[in-house]
């Protein structure tokens, strides 16, 4: 729709799964970036953390499902979400026609600043958990554990800052990566 008097788009693409096509899992990320007024552009412009990262493993994800043909059990829908920084109004668009749809939103999974390294401290993932989410959560960590080297923790800060909040705020399994 609208926002301050421009047109803004999610782009999102589903990848039908071959036994359960009416449950939906999405993985998600905002491709919209905000630069402080305080300064320039050249200054303080997040873009290519937050959240070009996102986008770019949002990107990976449907390259390596096309190159290798891969089919997922349920349907995989890939959401990139325009308004995340001006109050997480596309992704709350796309849960709202997720809602009017007829099928089962299983889990959201968003990956926001994944290149972000706060901590100062190499290889660490942080999973934001929502109380109603700890399974989704620990799954994320087991795979995190299985198949990559890097250390996690799991806390519940910033839970209404990235594009999960749309999806929990709904009832919805969430995790904010």
């Amino acid at each position: 729709g609208i926002v301050r008097n421009s047109w803004q788009y999610n782009v999102v693409a589903d990848k039908i799964g071959i036994y359960s096509s009416d449950t939906v899992i999405v993985v998600g990320a905002h491709y919209d970036s905000y630069a402080s007024k305080d300064t320039t552009y050249f200054n303080d412009s997040p873009g290519a953390d937050d959240n070009a990262t996102g986008v770019a493993a949002i990107l990976e994800i449907a390259r390596l499902y096309q190159l290798h043909n891969l089919q997922p059990i349920k349907t995989l829908r890939l959401e990139l979400y325009a308004s995340e920084e001006l109050g997480l109004i596309g992704s709350d668009f796309a849960m709202r026609q997720a809602q009017n749809s007829n099928k089962h939103l299983a889990s959201m999974i968003c990956l926001d600043m994944i290149g972000c390294n706060l901590t100062q401290t190499d290889g660490n993932i942080r999973f934001v958990n929502y109380d109603n989410s700890d399974s989704l959560t620990a799954f994320c960590e087991r795979t995190a554990q299985n198949y990559s080297t890097l250390t996690h923790e799991r806390n519940s800060i910033y839970t209404r800052s990235s594009d999960s909040y749309s999806y929990y705020s709904w009832g919805n399994k969430a995790i904010f990566i």
